[in-house]
């Protein structure tokens, strides 16, 4: 009898044991990279009636584990607070409810040591383009980035076969300034361009224009007037009093079609390549023909024409303008005919023969439409009142030989192939 009721009482003892353990809540978790030490986990306890905390230590192995005392109706979290070894803090917050069996708080594996990447300290600054009619060929792009505290960098990025070049310039973090992109294209001409950047409002990224690295040249034009005047004739062959003749004799390099405008100097005006005018008296008259080849290339020649009582025209003189520039005054002889220049146009070598009688030949030059002298030599060489001018070296074009006769100057144009 006496045993039976010892073992009741054990009896009742357990099942109070056990129905006091289901009121605990368990708490447990482990840390990562604790190198064995005792670290120290916050624990705080909520079930809506009371807050209790305590600190606990891990094991060698990192794990962690409390149990907290609650009632049968005990609600609430488990808050978890952790300061690694970085300073940081770990934080988590689990959820338990006893009256649901809900008694055991697991918390995450967490590490205690994580590795920490460094906030940057520099920043990117991307540079960027495309050169067209590169032939595929890798191109070389100099870049310099200059900042606004006077920092350069430089660089040179490589076009591929697209032409695209880029290049990555490491900046500060706060770096502001300009990129400046030169090319040397195919033409020896320079390309250039300057793009902003600012680090502070996220500007990072520089793309320039699109540049064309093999542009179609167009070389400048040159272009000089010129005009030969003639006595108007009736269909008889006889002169025509006080009338003219005047007839375009202008010269161009470039393709563009000539207009020609006329000022006769007696307050009239034409316009064509060839024009008839007559004068109502005896002058001198300034005659004036202007050309343009819509181009940009304008030229003037000019000629002081008189007319005598018999009403034959004179030319007294002229200034020729060449190009926009060059100027050339020029006193017109009245010995053209005693001059041959041939053969013209020329290939190998110009001659010139001469049979001016008193006037002596002193000088001989020859001028492209750019008024550049090509040729010039003193009449040293010449003999027998003849000349030749040799043309090797001297490039396709039109050319004016001016000749100097004592004090008067003689003209002509000539067509070297």
């Amino acid at each position: 009898m006496k045993t039976i009721k010892l073992f009741l009482t054990f009896a009742l003892l357990g099942i109070f044991q056990m129905a006091s353990a289901q009121t605990d809540v368990l708490v447990t978790g482990s840390l990562l990279n604790t190198n064995s030490a005792a670290i120290n986990v916050n624990l705080n306890f909520y079930d809506g009636t009371f807050a209790t905390s305590t600190t606990v230590t891990t094991d060698v192995n990192g794990y962690y584990s409390h149990i907290f005392p609650g009632t049968a109706s005990s609600v609430g979290t488990v808050e978890l607070i952790v300061h690694d070894c970085n300073n940081d803090s770990i934080l988590d917050t689990q959820a338990y409810n006893v009256s649901l069996g809900d008694t055991l708080v697991n918390f995450a594996t967490y590490d205690y040591c994580p590795s920490v990447t460094p906030p940057p300290t520099t920043a990117n600054v991307y540079a960027s383009g495309n050169l067209i009619n590169t032939n595929s060929a890798g191109i070389n792009v100099s870049l310099v980035l200059l900042d606004v505290n006077g920092n350069t960098m430089n660089a040179t990025a490589v076009t591929n076969a697209n032409g695209d070049y880029s290049h990555t310039f490491v900046t500060s973090l706060t770096s502001q300034g300009t990129v400046y992109m030169q090319v040397q294209d195919c033409n020896s001409d320079s390309i250039f361009e300057t793009k902003a950047y600012d680090l502070n409002v996220n500007d990072s990224i520089v793309i320039f224009t699109t540049a064309d690295y093999c542009p179609v040249v167009i070389p400048p034009t040159n272009c000089y007037a010129y005009f030969t005047v003639d006595q108007a004739l009736d269909a008889n062959g006889v002169a025509i009093g006080n009338q003219l003749i005047v007839t375009d004799s202008s010269a161009t390099t470039g393709t563009g079609n000539l207009t020609y405008t006329w000022n006769f100097g007696d307050g009239t005006t034409g316009t064509g390549s060839t024009l008839t005018h007559a004068y109502s008296g005896n002058g001198p008259y300034v005659l004036c023909l202007t050309i343009a080849d819509g181009f940009g290339c304008t030229a003037s020649y000019c000629d002081t024409i008189s007319v005598d009582s018999l009403g034959m025209i004179e030319a007294e003189g002229f200034t020729l303008n060449i190009g926009v520039e060059v100027t050339l005054e020029v006193e017109k002889t009245d010995f053209s005919s005693a001059v041959n220049i041939y053969p013209n146009p020329a290939v190998n070598f110009i001659n010139i023969e001469f049979n001016t009688g008193a006037q002596t030949l002193n000088k001989i030059t020859m001028i492209d439409l750019s008024g550049k002298v090509v040729f010039e030599e003193n009449n040293n060489n010449a003999s027998n009142n003849k000349t030749t001018i040799s043309t090797e070296g001297i490039a396709p074009g039109t050319y004016l030989i001016q000749m100097q006769f004592n004090n008067e100057l003689y003209h002509q144009k000539v067509i070297i192939k």
